[in-house]
């Protein structure tokens, strides 16, 4: 069972065709009652966290330069209880370190592999499982 939800995922013009490549991953991971929330200018992106979040709680950041990761940064605030999910546009250990600020709950690189994310995503969904006991039965809450 997935919980009825929408993802916000950020991808600018700058991403090129693997912004693509991603909203295809998600589109074809996530179940119909998941609705994905794409913008592509930061404008909009900062339009939309200002406004109640109504079961927005993931959002999927695809950071296409090291420009966008700082203007992100400056908006981190609006983030402020997501689950968030950081794509960097490259390994090196200034921009690693930029995007542990977020504390995101999954972390990948513009070169990796994207469908990595649609895999995480319908994971976050999902309702939790039972705590289990020491003996392998279902735990009480």
């Amino acid at each position: 069972m997935i919980v009825a939800s929408n993802v916000l995922v950020f991808k600018s013009s700058a991403s090129l065709g693997l912004g693509d490549e991603l909203l295809d991953s998600l589109e074809n991971a996530l179940p119909r009652k998941c609705k994905l929330e794409i913008y592509d200018t930061m404008r909009d992106l900062v339009r939309r966290l200002r406004q109640p979040r109504d079961g927005l709680d993931i959002a999927v950041l695809f950071v296409a330069s090291k420009d966008e990761l700082i203007q992100i940064h400056l908006i981190r605030d609006l983030f402020a209880g997501m689950r968030l999910i950081l794509i960097l546009p490259d390994q090196r250990s200034e921009t690693l370190s930029a995007g542990l600020v977020f504390r995101p709950r999954f972390m990948t690189y513009v070169d990796q592999n994207l469908s990595e994310v649609a895999s995480v995503v319908r994971k976050m969904l999902a309702p939790p499982r039972p705590a289990r006991t020491m003996s392998g039965k279902p735990g009480k809450r």
